[in-house]
């Protein structure tokens, strides 16, 4: 740290997380103990309400190694968990009709759910990496004799138990029930963090996370199934046959309704009575510390999310809303394809092709106004959440994510020619009423949306060819002026009743004022203004 007559010099940084009338007062009395302390406290306040939007392994290491826009990946071994749940779109539809009580009572479920599950995995010593809208990824490490699989089927025994709480939550017209299913999968798996300085995520990717989803998908509500890899880690008479390599674990047993295995600290420390007597050169490389710690972990969330959680600090808790919006799902193949677990150096092939993609995508969504909520690992490659609407607004928000769509899909193209990857894209768009705000526990959230609309986008998403862009009817009408949009077939979506219009997106109009002329119906009662110019101009 700089120094001027012997004071150290306060990072200009620091400004932006301190209340003004304190830098002030730093500015002026820069070696008072006592503002020095409180500004430590502010950001290590910060610095615990920004991890715990953050996955706890990803946390530990920043902080233990803070530098801002450092691309790694490492190769972790143990066993996942990925809890799905039914149930919450519903439960949404029905109450956002209730208003600012809807709201509280949505963020009341949601918030009660997440807590009981963060709360069971914390306890049964799993780490959970990713929320996933309503579903949820968790990470049991490596142990000797493969307990990490006995931990994780434990724990997923657990969740289950605890869903009876939320058989039947109130709703206008009736109770809804939520319903779960859980598959776990063992062995090995890359966790990367990708991006620059100003934006970066945290992806997970590899064999075993794809075979963790690709179970999930073949269970039905109630059940827990477990890979062949888990499955030997057990005791045979835990499982069960199920479908191809996959079986279902068997009822618990007494042992699996025993107590926690472990009970890790979750509560923040009060800060160290030490530092009240701590030289002033200490208390300078605390804050330090605690300022390149907050650097390194707000990389990885969206500037308008940090810009919020900044605002509402004091509050320690974002407010949640209903407001329309615009979501994009991004399907990103290929890459997994590069990774190979017995040769270490496709690691690093790996590692700077999944950098190069998730820049261009994120840069072309920033562009337009957007964020990018979160990559979840998905049955092949990785799923790209993007957001248009939330937390900041537009007027033009559908229009905004198909431009933002066209260009990563031409910025893909560009890096698949000049790299030789064979790595795709395809997306789904949607736009309409959401839930928008965090949901979790208090030592683990996210910000996100949940409504009928977004669950559309990831539809169509999957549905989608490499290359295409599929949109609903609520963006075809917004963009249709300013794109060129293809009507397909409507197409039979999980989740609906009646097939859904979808357009395909061409790209942009050539001629887009034209289009609009050619879109309006005549003019009613211009008739003498009309003839009027018509005079000037012969």
């Amino acid at each position: 740290m700089a120094k001027e007559a012997g004071v150290p010099i306060l990072p200009l940084a620091l400004r932006e997380y301190l209340p003004p009338s304190l830098w002030e007062q730093l500015q002026t009395e820069p070696g008072r103990r006592g503002l020095l302390l409180d500004a430590l406290n502010i950001l290590q306040s910060l610095l615990y309400l920004l991890s715990t939007y953050l996955p706890p392994p990803l946390v530990e290491r920043l902080k233990r190694d803070p530098v801002p826009g450092r691309v790694t990946a490492e190769v972790l071994e143990g066993s996942l968990l990925f809890a799905d749940v039914s149930g919450f779109t519903a439960l949404s539809e029905r109450l956002a009709g209730e208003g600012n009580a809807g709201i509280e009572a949505l963020t009341g479920h949601l918030n009660d759910y997440f807590d009981t599950m963060v709360q069971i995995l914390a306890r049964s010593d799993g780490a959970l990496l990713k929320f996933a809208g309503d579903a949820l990824l968790a990470y049991f490490p490596s142990q000797d004799a493969g307990r990490h699989a006995q931990w994780a089927a434990r724990a997923a025994h657990r969740m289950m138990r605890a869903m009876h709480a939320f058989a039947a939550l109130e709703a206008p017209g009736g109770p809804i029930a939520l319903r779960m299913k859980i598959g776990l999968a063992s062995g090995l798996f890359i966790a990367a963090t990708v991006g620059a300085p100003a934006r970066m995520e945290y992806v997970l990717l590899g064999e075993t996370v794809a075979r963790t989803l690709a179970l999930e998908g073949t269970l039905s509500a109630g059940q827990i199934g477990v890979d062949a890899a888990t499955a030997a880690l057990l005791d045979p008479a835990q499982v069960l046959p199920h479908v191809n390599a996959f079986s279902l674990l068997a009822p618990a047993s007494a042992e699996d309704r025993a107590d926690f295995e472990i009970r890790p600290e979750t509560q923040r420390r009060p800060r160290s009575s030490g530092l009240l007597m701590a030289p002033h050169e200490e208390l300078y490389v605390h804050l330090e510390v605690a300022l390149r710690q907050l650097e390194t972990l707000r990389a990885f969330l969206p500037d308008s999310l940090n810009a919020a959680l900044l605002a509402y600090a004091s509050q320690r808790q974002l407010p949640a809303e209903n407001r329309p919006a615009a979501s994009i799902f991004f399907n990103l193949t290929g890459i997994e394809s590069l990774w190979d677990p017995a040769e270490p150096a496709t690691v690093s092939r790996t590692l700077a092709a999944l950098d190069a993609c998730f820049r261009a995508v994120e840069s072309c969504v920033a562009r337009y106004g957007g964020i990018i909520s979160r990559i979840d690992p998905y049955r092949t490659g990785s799923k790209i959440f993007a957001l248009f609407g939330a937390p900041t607004a537009h007027e033009d928000d559908p229009l905004r994510a198909v431009r933002a769509a066209l260009e990563a899909q031409a910025a893909l193209a560009d890096l698949r020619a000049r790299w030789d990857w064979d790595v795709a894209l395809r997306a789904g768009i949607a736009y309409g009423p959401t839930f928008a705000g965090p949901v979790g526990a208090a030592i683990r959230r996210e910000y996100t949306l949940m409504g009928d609309d977004v669950n559309l986008a990831a539809r169509l998403m999957g549905a989608a060819q490499p290359g295409q862009i599929l949109v609903a009817p609520a963006v075809a009408a917004s963009v249709q002026t300013i794109v060129a949009l293809k009507p397909l077939a409507p197409l039979q979506l999980k989740g609906k009743r009646e097939p859904v219009p979808v357009s395909a997106v061409e790209g942009l109009r050539r001629d887009p004022l034209l289009h609009r002329l050619a879109l309006r119906g005549p003019l009613v009662g211009r008739n003498e203004p009309l003839a009027r110019a018509r005079r000037v101009v012969v």
